[in-house]
Protein backbone atom coordinates (compact mmCIF):
# COMPACT_ATOMS: atom_id res chain seq x y z
CA UNK A 1 0.00 0.00 0.00
CA UNK A 2 2.71 2.59 1.04
CA UNK A 3 4.30 1.95 -2.65
CA UNK A 4 1.19 2.68 -4.48
CA UNK A 5 0.96 5.74 -1.94
CA UNK A 6 4.31 6.53 -2.94
CA UNK A 7 3.44 6.12 -6.87
CA UNK A 8 0.98 8.88 -6.41
CA UNK A 9 3.35 11.30 -4.71
CA UNK A 10 5.78 10.94 -7.29
CA UNK A 11 3.04 11.58 -10.24
CA UNK A 12 1.67 14.23 -7.70
CA UNK A 13 5.25 16.45 -7.64
CA UNK A 14 5.84 15.52 -11.29
CA UNK A 15 2.59 16.87 -12.69
CA UNK A 16 3.40 20.40 -10.09
CA UNK A 17 6.78 20.08 -12.52
CA UNK A 18 9.08 19.43 -9.77
CA UNK A 19 11.84 17.17 -10.48
CA UNK A 20 14.18 14.34 -8.06
CA UNK A 21 17.54 15.89 -6.25
CA UNK A 22 20.35 13.84 -6.57
CA UNK A 23 20.64 13.87 -2.94
CA UNK A 24 18.21 14.45 -0.13
CA UNK A 25 20.80 17.09 1.56
CA UNK A 26 20.27 19.35 -2.02
CA UNK A 27 16.70 18.92 -2.27
CA UNK A 28 14.15 21.88 -1.51
CA UNK A 29 12.33 19.46 0.62
CA UNK A 30 12.12 15.68 1.59
CA UNK A 31 8.66 13.41 1.72
CA UNK A 32 8.85 10.21 3.96
CA UNK A 33 6.24 7.77 3.29
CA UNK A 34 5.91 5.84 6.63
CA UNK A 35 4.82 2.61 7.92
CA UNK A 36 3.07 1.10 11.24
CA UNK A 37 2.10 -2.04 10.06
CA UNK A 38 5.37 -3.29 12.19
CA UNK A 39 6.95 -1.69 15.39
CA UNK A 40 10.49 -2.36 13.63
CA UNK A 41 9.69 -0.50 10.77
CA UNK A 42 8.48 2.53 12.85
CA UNK A 43 11.69 2.62 14.87
CA UNK A 44 14.00 2.41 11.71
CA UNK A 45 11.71 5.69 10.37
CA UNK A 46 12.27 7.45 13.33
CA UNK A 47 15.61 6.84 13.51
CA UNK A 48 16.46 7.64 9.98
CA UNK A 49 13.92 10.95 10.39
CA UNK A 50 16.52 12.22 13.42
CA UNK A 51 19.74 11.54 11.55
CA UNK A 52 18.96 13.69 8.56
CA UNK A 53 16.39 16.38 10.29
CA UNK A 54 19.20 18.38 10.72
CA UNK A 55 20.50 17.66 6.59
CA UNK A 56 17.57 18.93 4.96
CA UNK A 57 15.57 21.98 4.41
CA UNK A 58 12.50 21.01 5.13
CA UNK A 59 10.92 17.79 6.13
CA UNK A 60 7.74 16.37 5.23
CA UNK A 61 6.32 13.15 7.28
CA UNK A 62 3.50 11.16 5.89
CA UNK A 63 1.80 7.98 5.96
CA UNK A 64 0.59 5.54 9.39
CA UNK A 65 3.35 6.94 11.58
CA UNK A 66 2.69 10.51 11.09
CA UNK A 67 -0.87 9.86 12.77
CA UNK A 68 0.34 7.29 15.17
CA UNK A 69 3.26 8.70 16.30
CA UNK A 70 2.89 12.57 15.69
CA UNK A 71 4.61 14.42 18.42
CA UNK A 72 7.78 12.36 18.27
CA UNK A 73 8.08 12.76 14.82
CA UNK A 74 7.91 16.60 15.39
CA UNK A 75 10.77 15.84 18.28
CA UNK A 76 12.52 13.93 15.30
CA UNK A 77 13.06 16.87 13.21
CA UNK A 78 9.88 17.07 11.06
CA UNK A 79 8.69 20.29 9.67
CA UNK A 80 5.53 19.17 8.39
CA UNK A 81 3.21 16.11 9.65
CA UNK A 82 0.35 14.80 8.00
CA UNK A 83 -1.24 11.25 7.38
CA UNK A 84 -1.22 10.61 3.31
CA UNK A 85 -4.72 11.13 2.55
CA UNK A 86 -4.03 15.09 2.79
CA UNK A 87 -0.72 14.98 0.67
CA UNK A 88 -3.23 17.81 -2.26
CA UNK A 89 -2.90 19.89 0.69
CA UNK A 90 0.93 19.60 1.50
CA UNK A 91 1.02 19.94 -2.42
CA UNK A 92 -0.89 22.84 -3.40
CA UNK A 93 1.19 24.75 -0.69
CA UNK A 94 4.26 23.82 -2.82
CA UNK A 95 3.49 24.84 -6.37
CA UNK A 96 -0.13 25.12 -7.85
CA UNK A 97 1.11 25.19 -12.00
CA UNK A 98 -0.43 21.66 -12.19
CA UNK A 99 0.77 20.35 -15.35
CA UNK A 100 -0.47 16.74 -17.07
CA UNK A 101 0.80 13.61 -16.69
CA UNK A 102 0.29 12.78 -20.07
CA UNK A 103 4.54 12.51 -20.55
CA UNK A 104 5.28 11.05 -17.35
CA UNK A 105 6.19 7.84 -18.13
CA UNK A 106 5.21 5.15 -15.50
CA UNK A 107 7.19 1.82 -14.15
CA UNK A 108 6.70 -1.43 -15.91
CA UNK A 109 4.99 -2.92 -12.66
CA UNK A 110 2.37 -0.64 -10.10
CA UNK A 111 0.25 -1.21 -7.26
CA UNK A 112 -3.14 0.07 -7.31
CA UNK A 113 -5.80 0.66 -3.94
CA UNK A 114 -8.55 -0.96 -4.03
CA UNK A 115 -9.52 -0.70 -0.52
CA UNK A 116 -8.65 1.07 2.36
CA UNK A 117 -8.94 0.24 5.91
CA UNK A 118 -9.68 -3.13 7.68
CA UNK A 119 -12.73 -4.35 9.47
CA UNK A 120 -11.15 -7.70 11.04
CA UNK A 121 -9.82 -6.04 14.60
CA UNK A 122 -6.90 -9.06 14.35
CA UNK A 123 -5.92 -9.04 18.19
CA UNK A 124 -2.44 -8.39 17.08
CA UNK A 125 -2.84 -5.32 14.61
CA UNK A 126 -2.96 -1.80 14.63
CA UNK A 127 -4.06 -1.53 10.99
CA UNK A 128 -7.86 -0.83 11.66
CA UNK A 129 -6.78 1.77 14.16
CA UNK A 130 -4.68 4.06 11.94
CA UNK A 131 -6.51 3.51 8.13
CA UNK A 132 -10.39 3.05 9.65
CA UNK A 133 -13.36 1.19 8.51
CA UNK A 134 -12.97 -0.48 4.95
CA UNK A 135 -13.85 1.61 1.97
CA UNK A 136 -13.83 0.74 -1.15
CA UNK A 137 -12.89 2.80 -4.35
CA UNK A 138 -14.85 3.78 -6.97
CA UNK A 139 -14.40 1.18 -10.14
CA UNK A 140 -14.16 3.37 -12.19
CA UNK A 141 -11.49 5.26 -10.43
CA UNK A 142 -9.88 2.06 -9.94
CA UNK A 143 -10.45 1.28 -13.65
CA UNK A 144 -8.88 4.90 -14.96
CA UNK A 145 -6.49 4.73 -12.83
CA UNK A 146 -5.09 1.46 -14.38
CA UNK A 147 -6.19 2.43 -18.17
CA UNK A 148 -4.10 5.65 -17.56
CA UNK A 149 -1.10 3.38 -16.37
CA UNK A 150 -1.20 1.19 -19.09
CA UNK A 151 -1.10 4.16 -21.59
CA UNK A 152 1.78 5.44 -20.12
CA UNK A 153 3.81 1.62 -20.18
CA UNK A 154 2.50 -0.03 -17.28
CA UNK A 155 2.22 -3.95 -18.23
CA UNK A 156 1.71 -5.46 -14.32
CA UNK A 157 -0.74 -4.48 -11.72
CA UNK A 158 -1.48 -5.43 -8.20
CA UNK A 159 -4.59 -4.89 -6.60
CA UNK A 160 -3.98 -3.70 -3.10
CA UNK A 161 -6.37 -3.48 0.09
CA UNK A 162 -5.50 -4.39 3.76
CA UNK A 163 -8.65 -7.14 2.77
CA UNK A 164 -8.87 -7.40 -0.89
CA UNK A 165 -11.90 -9.87 -0.53
CA UNK A 166 -13.91 -7.09 1.41
CA UNK A 167 -14.21 -4.96 -2.30
CA UNK A 168 -17.80 -4.19 -2.67
CA UNK A 169 -18.93 -0.91 -4.26
CA UNK A 170 -22.81 -0.62 -4.40
CA UNK A 171 -23.02 -4.27 -5.40
CA UNK A 172 -20.49 -4.41 -7.66
CA UNK A 173 -18.02 -7.03 -6.30
CA UNK A 174 -14.25 -8.03 -5.92
CA UNK A 175 -14.97 -10.79 -8.72
CA UNK A 176 -16.44 -7.79 -10.76
CA UNK A 177 -13.35 -5.81 -10.74
CA UNK A 178 -11.05 -9.01 -11.43
CA UNK A 179 -12.82 -9.28 -14.85
CA UNK A 180 -13.56 -5.84 -15.96
CA UNK A 181 -9.10 -5.28 -15.04
CA UNK A 182 -8.60 -8.32 -16.83
CA UNK A 183 -10.31 -7.39 -20.26
CA UNK A 184 -7.75 -4.13 -20.14
CA UNK A 185 -5.74 -4.32 -23.38
CA UNK A 186 -2.14 -4.74 -22.79
CA UNK A 187 -2.36 -5.49 -19.33
CA UNK A 188 -0.28 -8.98 -19.53
CA UNK A 189 -0.59 -9.48 -15.77
CA UNK A 190 -2.72 -8.95 -12.43
CA UNK A 191 -2.25 -10.02 -9.76
CA UNK A 192 -4.12 -8.57 -5.93
CA UNK A 193 -3.01 -8.37 -2.50
CA UNK A 194 -3.70 -9.37 0.57
CA UNK A 195 -6.08 -12.13 0.32
CA UNK A 196 -7.85 -12.97 3.94
CA UNK A 197 -8.66 -16.85 4.45
CA UNK A 198 -12.24 -16.31 5.99
CA UNK A 199 -13.07 -14.04 3.20
CA UNK A 200 -11.39 -15.99 -0.07
CA UNK A 201 -14.32 -17.53 -1.82
CA UNK A 202 -14.24 -20.33 -4.98
CA UNK A 203 -15.65 -17.42 -7.43
CA UNK A 204 -12.47 -15.87 -6.65
CA UNK A 205 -10.60 -18.91 -7.23
CA UNK A 206 -12.07 -19.94 -10.13
CA UNK A 207 -11.76 -16.56 -11.90
CA UNK A 208 -8.22 -16.97 -11.39
CA UNK A 209 -8.25 -20.28 -12.99
CA UNK A 210 -10.24 -19.28 -15.98
CA UNK A 211 -8.51 -15.96 -16.51
CA UNK A 212 -4.80 -16.18 -18.66
CA UNK A 213 -3.60 -12.60 -18.07
CA UNK A 214 -4.39 -13.44 -13.66
CA UNK A 215 -1.16 -14.45 -12.40
CA UNK A 216 -1.44 -18.14 -10.85
CA UNK A 217 -0.15 -16.49 -7.39
CA UNK A 218 -2.02 -16.03 -3.86
CA UNK A 219 -0.73 -14.93 -1.05
CA UNK A 220 -2.92 -16.54 1.83
CA UNK A 221 -1.62 -15.78 5.29
CA UNK A 222 -2.61 -18.21 7.73
CA UNK A 223 -0.72 -16.59 11.00
CA UNK A 224 -0.86 -19.64 13.12
CA UNK A 225 -1.45 -22.96 13.42
CA UNK A 226 -3.03 -23.58 16.35
CA UNK A 227 -7.06 -23.12 16.29
CA UNK A 228 -6.64 -22.20 19.39
CA UNK A 229 -4.46 -19.26 18.94
CA UNK A 230 -6.21 -18.43 15.72
CA UNK A 231 -9.40 -18.19 18.15
CA UNK A 232 -8.00 -15.83 20.32
CA UNK A 233 -6.52 -13.38 17.08
CA UNK A 234 -9.71 -13.16 16.05
CA UNK A 235 -9.10 -14.40 12.43
CA UNK A 236 -12.98 -16.09 11.70
CA UNK A 237 -11.53 -19.38 10.40
CA UNK A 238 -10.28 -22.39 12.27
CA UNK A 239 -7.03 -24.67 10.16
CA UNK A 240 -9.08 -26.62 8.60
CA UNK A 241 -11.04 -24.35 6.57
CA UNK A 242 -7.48 -22.87 5.99
CA UNK A 243 -6.16 -26.56 4.34
CA UNK A 244 -9.75 -26.54 2.26
CA UNK A 245 -8.88 -23.43 0.90
CA UNK A 246 -5.26 -24.57 -0.08
CA UNK A 247 -6.96 -27.55 -1.62
CA UNK A 248 -9.51 -25.89 -3.63
CA UNK A 249 -6.48 -23.60 -4.81
CA UNK A 250 -4.22 -26.33 -5.93
CA UNK A 251 -6.99 -28.42 -7.70
CA UNK A 252 -8.11 -25.09 -9.37
CA UNK A 253 -4.87 -24.02 -10.62
CA UNK A 254 -1.85 -26.46 -11.49
CA UNK A 255 0.91 -25.09 -10.66
CA UNK A 256 0.07 -22.18 -8.15
CA UNK A 257 2.20 -20.55 -5.86
CA UNK A 258 1.28 -20.05 -2.45
CA UNK A 259 2.64 -18.04 0.03
CA UNK A 260 1.94 -17.18 3.49
CA UNK A 261 2.53 -14.70 6.46
CA UNK A 262 3.29 -16.67 10.17
CA UNK A 263 3.62 -14.87 13.59
CA UNK A 264 5.37 -16.75 16.57
CA UNK A 265 5.52 -16.22 19.75
CA UNK A 266 2.62 -14.70 19.88
CA UNK A 267 0.99 -13.73 23.91
CA UNK A 268 -0.48 -17.06 25.29
CA UNK A 269 1.59 -19.34 22.82
CA UNK A 270 2.47 -22.58 24.03
CA UNK A 271 5.50 -24.87 23.03
CA UNK A 272 2.62 -26.98 21.52
CA UNK A 273 0.89 -23.94 19.81
CA UNK A 274 4.45 -23.61 18.23
CA UNK A 275 4.61 -27.01 17.47
CA UNK A 276 1.40 -27.30 15.30
CA UNK A 277 2.81 -24.30 13.50
CA UNK A 278 5.63 -26.40 12.67
CA UNK A 279 3.59 -28.99 11.73
CA UNK A 280 1.29 -27.38 9.31
CA UNK A 281 4.06 -25.60 7.55
CA UNK A 282 5.64 -29.13 6.74
CA UNK A 283 2.03 -30.42 5.97
CA UNK A 284 1.16 -27.56 3.37
CA UNK A 285 4.54 -26.82 2.05
CA UNK A 286 4.11 -23.11 1.29
CA UNK A 287 6.73 -21.89 -1.93
CA UNK A 288 7.67 -18.70 0.72
CA UNK A 289 6.62 -17.80 4.13
CA UNK A 290 6.67 -14.26 5.60
CA UNK A 291 8.13 -15.19 9.08
CA UNK A 292 7.76 -12.54 12.12
CA UNK A 293 8.19 -13.08 16.33
CA UNK A 294 5.77 -10.95 17.53
CA UNK A 295 6.30 -7.93 19.24
CA UNK A 296 3.93 -5.56 21.18
CA UNK A 297 2.40 -3.03 19.25
CA UNK A 298 0.81 -0.23 21.40
CA UNK A 299 -2.84 0.69 20.29
CA UNK A 300 -3.29 -3.26 19.83
CA UNK A 301 -5.48 -5.65 21.75
CA UNK A 302 -2.72 -8.05 22.21
CA UNK A 303 -0.86 -5.11 24.01
CA UNK A 304 -3.07 -5.41 26.82
CA UNK A 305 -1.91 -8.84 27.77
CA UNK A 306 0.15 -10.20 30.34
CA UNK A 307 1.38 -13.70 29.17
CA UNK A 308 3.90 -12.66 26.50
CA UNK A 309 6.59 -14.82 26.00
CA UNK A 310 10.12 -13.14 26.63
CA UNK A 311 11.96 -12.21 24.13
CA UNK A 312 14.77 -15.25 23.93
CA UNK A 313 11.95 -17.46 23.40
CA UNK A 314 10.33 -15.84 20.85
CA UNK A 315 13.48 -15.16 18.72
CA UNK A 316 14.21 -19.48 19.19
CA UNK A 317 10.58 -20.25 17.34
CA UNK A 318 11.32 -18.00 14.60
CA UNK A 319 14.86 -19.55 14.18
CA UNK A 320 13.29 -22.67 13.95
CA UNK A 321 10.55 -21.98 11.68
CA UNK A 322 12.83 -19.75 9.46
CA UNK A 323 15.47 -23.06 9.19
CA UNK A 324 11.96 -25.80 8.53
CA UNK A 325 10.62 -23.57 5.75
CA UNK A 326 14.32 -22.42 4.28
CA UNK A 327 14.41 -26.07 3.37
CA UNK A 328 11.25 -26.23 1.92
CA UNK A 329 11.49 -23.30 -0.14
CA UNK A 330 14.61 -24.21 -1.68
CA UNK A 331 13.31 -27.79 -2.48
CA UNK A 332 9.65 -25.96 -3.99
CA UNK A 333 12.80 -23.66 -6.33
CA UNK A 334 14.10 -27.09 -7.39
CA UNK A 335 11.17 -28.77 -8.32
CA UNK A 336 10.59 -25.56 -10.95
CA UNK A 337 13.49 -26.90 -12.85
CA UNK A 338 12.82 -27.85 -16.53
CA UNK A 339 9.26 -27.03 -16.37
CA UNK A 340 8.41 -24.32 -19.05
CA UNK A 341 6.09 -21.24 -18.04
CA UNK A 342 6.04 -17.05 -19.71
CA UNK A 343 7.66 -14.61 -18.12
CA UNK A 344 7.58 -10.95 -18.20
CA UNK A 345 10.66 -8.70 -18.39
CA UNK A 346 10.74 -6.19 -15.50
CA UNK A 347 14.48 -4.54 -15.67
CA UNK A 348 18.20 -5.21 -16.28
CA UNK A 349 19.55 -7.27 -13.40
CA UNK A 350 22.98 -5.91 -11.51
CA UNK A 351 24.84 -8.15 -13.88
CA UNK A 352 24.86 -6.81 -16.96
CA UNK A 353 23.73 -9.24 -19.61
CA UNK A 354 20.81 -10.77 -17.46
CA UNK A 355 17.44 -9.36 -17.05
CA UNK A 356 15.16 -10.06 -13.94
CA UNK A 357 11.42 -11.20 -14.72
CA UNK A 358 8.43 -12.35 -13.35
CA UNK A 359 7.05 -15.48 -14.30
CA UNK A 360 3.41 -16.67 -14.66
CA UNK A 361 3.50 -17.44 -11.16
CA UNK A 362 5.08 -14.62 -9.74
CA UNK A 363 8.43 -16.08 -9.49
CA UNK A 364 11.35 -13.93 -10.25
CA UNK A 365 13.64 -15.66 -12.98
CA UNK A 366 17.08 -14.60 -14.65
CA UNK A 367 17.48 -14.78 -18.18
CA UNK A 368 20.60 -14.12 -20.97
CA UNK A 369 18.46 -12.52 -23.28
CA UNK A 370 18.84 -8.76 -24.88
CA UNK A 371 14.78 -7.53 -23.98
CA UNK A 372 13.10 -4.65 -22.68
CA UNK A 373 10.65 -4.16 -19.81
CA UNK A 374 7.31 -5.39 -20.36
CA UNK A 375 9.16 -8.11 -23.30
CA UNK A 376 6.75 -11.47 -22.98
CA UNK A 377 9.10 -14.70 -23.37
CA UNK A 378 8.90 -18.55 -22.93
CA UNK A 379 11.42 -19.93 -20.81
CA UNK A 380 12.58 -23.16 -19.85
CA UNK A 381 14.14 -23.42 -16.11
CA UNK A 382 17.54 -24.59 -16.13
CA UNK A 383 18.63 -24.10 -13.05
CA UNK A 384 18.85 -22.78 -9.40
CA UNK A 385 22.11 -20.48 -8.39
CA UNK A 386 22.07 -19.79 -4.64
CA UNK A 387 18.35 -18.82 -4.33
CA UNK A 388 17.71 -17.27 -7.91
CA UNK A 389 15.50 -19.52 -10.96
CA UNK A 390 18.01 -19.05 -14.23
CA UNK A 391 15.47 -19.68 -17.03
CA UNK A 392 16.37 -20.40 -20.84
CA UNK A 393 14.56 -18.59 -23.78
CA UNK A 394 12.61 -21.07 -25.90
CA UNK A 395 10.42 -18.54 -27.95
CA UNK A 396 9.25 -14.89 -27.77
Amino acid sequence: MNFADSRHVDELLSRNDLTKSESFEDADFVIVNTCSVRKHAEDRALGWIKSVSNRVKKLIVIGCLARHREEELRKAGADIVKYQFELDDIISKISNNVKSTEKIPSKIAAEVPIVRGCDRFCSYCIVPYLRGPVISISPDDILNEINDLVGRGTRIIQLLGQNVCRYEYKGYSFVDLLRDVAEIEELKKISFLTTHPADLDDSIIDTMAKTDNIMKYIHLPIQSGSDRLLKSMFRGYTTELYRKKIIKIRDSIPDVRITTDIMVGLPGEEEGDFLSTLSIVKEIRFDEVYMFAFSPREGSLDNLRKDILYEGERKRRLKLLIEEQRNITMEKKRDKIGRTMEVIVIKRAKTEELFFTIGEDGSPVLIEKQAEPGDLFSVRISVLKGGSLFGEVISG
